[in-house]
């Protein structure tokens, strides 16, 4: 099994993984993912580095409001959390990955990866990173979340944006998923801060045949 560094030599293995932006500026980092441990097959990883904890129980301040970023539903406003048990990925944060994403190499002929990819938003939250898929080109989005107040809001952002007939929301654990339908071409996954998950869930994703061979992923560690 190989986790290659995407955007740099696709064919060579490497433990370090491509790394997000922190307030907006690519800066790279060593990763804390042990291909050794998830072992799913071959698989292509970005990774973005979290740079906070999980601030649960506090309250949001003021309006944050969440947009799509780029594609058919740019500038669409989306649902988000007024408190911070539920973290989703910023709009500055979320345009660095999914450049990341576009310009990584491994759509076909030079294309983005995303046209026509079939996605896994697991740890979903509010949807806004499988939405921001739909948006720019993938054909449907399967959002995973064991939070039952996220997926109402990932149901939510998905009918405002009219994207239903592209969703599936699941209710389930991500270290314990159900067995996947059909693999995915593209998977992100964003567990909860500092609680070491991200390994678990990857290797219980693969063994329940949500994964393709190839599948390109963006994993959030910390």
């Amino acid at each position: 099994a190989a986790i290659n560094r995407a955007g740099l030599n696709p064919a060579a293995p490497s433990q370090a993984v491509a790394s997000r932006a922190c307030l907006g500026r690519a800066r790279s980092n060593s990763a804390a993912i042990n291909r050794a441990a998830i072992n799913p097959g071959n698989l292509n990883l970005l990774g973005l580095k979290k740079t906070g904890p999980n601030r649960a129980g506090l309250r949001r301040t003021g309006p944050n409001p969440m947009r799509i970023v780029a594609g058919k539903h740019r500038g669409r406003k989306l649902a988000a959390p007024d408190d911070f048990d539920i973290r989703p990925t910023s709009d500055r944060a979320r345009e660095t990955l999914f450049n990341m994403l576009v310009h990584s190499g491994y759509g076909d002929g030079g294309a983005s990866p995303l046209l026509g990819a079939r996605v896994l938003d697991a740890c979903c939250g509010t949807g806004a990173l499988g939405l921001e898929a739909l948006s720019r080109g993938a054909k449907k989005a399967v959002f995973l979340d064991r939070d039952r107040r996220a997926l109402k809001l990932a149901r939510k952002n998905t009918g405002d944006l009219n994207e239903a007939d592209h969703a599936q929301f699941i209710s389930a654990d991500a270290t314990m998923p159900p067995l996947g339908e059909t693999p995915s071409d593209i998977f992100f996954l964003d567990p909860p801060y500092g609680e070491g998950l991200a390994e678990p869930i990857l290797a219980a994703l693969a063994r329940s045949g949500w994964l393709k061979e190839g599948a390109v992923g963006v994993v959030e560690t910390g």
